[in-house]
């Protein structure tokens, strides 16, 4: 009573296994169901037909498997498409967010000469807070985080040890992961904690 074959009905099946169809044999003029005296004379009693000497056609079940096969085929393939489709669209979407938000950068940034800054600085105003951007990683600043040297010194601070952590890189890994598991709720909440921590 606790196995957990009583959980689905393999009675059926076991039968089956068990009693094969028999299926019809050719040869010494032997066939199911057909007296071999009938065949001389010409007449076999009835049609010899596999289905009426069998009861069944031995190729029913071959053809049921067959289309839950194609049926199975047909909903993989359609899963598929979907995933690729969904993968390339939020594919599309950060590359295009990022490529447009690069161009507004190049066509604002004006480049800053700041002492001790052991990365490229550059000011627009484009950017409403301090952020690390792009695969040669640089700081883009706002002109106002100029107004305050202390403030200034503990923001490029901040910039530089996520690029020592390579969190613009893991940046691109989320958004990778992202789409290939764009249908997974918990990959994008793990994808919030994931930039949470790098910011903390």
């Amino acid at each position: 009573s606790l196995s957990v074959l009583n959980i689905v009905d393999v009675g059926g099946q076991t039968a089956r296994v068990e009693n094969p169809p028999t299926t019809p044999q050719y040869g010494y003029g032997k066939q199911i169901g057909v007296n071999p005296a009938d065949m001389i004379d010409g007449a076999t009693g009835g049609s010899n037909d596999v289905t009426d000497t069998l009861g069944t056609s031995p190729y029913a079940d071959r053809d049921e498997k067959q289309a839950l096969i194609n049926n199975e085929a047909s909903l993989a393939n359609a899963l598929h498409i979907a995933w690729l489709a969904g993968v390339g669209a939020v594919g599309f979407w950060f590359v295009l967010q990022n490529v447009l938000f690069y161009v507004k950068l190049r066509k604002t940034r004006e480049s800053a000469e700041i002492p001790n800054a052991r990365l490229p600085v550059y000011l627009s105003r484009h950017v409403k807070s301090p952020c690390l951007f792009g695969f040669r990683p640089a700081i883009y600043l706002h002109p106002d985080n100029l107004a305050d040297g202390e403030a200034l010194k503990y923001i490029l601070a901040h910039e530089e040890t996520h690029c020592r952590h390579g969190d613009h890189l893991w940046s691109y890994l989320r958004c990778i992961c992202l789409a290939l598991h764009w249908f997974n709720p918990l990959v994008w909440w793990a994808a919030v904690l994931s930039r949470r921590d790098c910011e903390i």
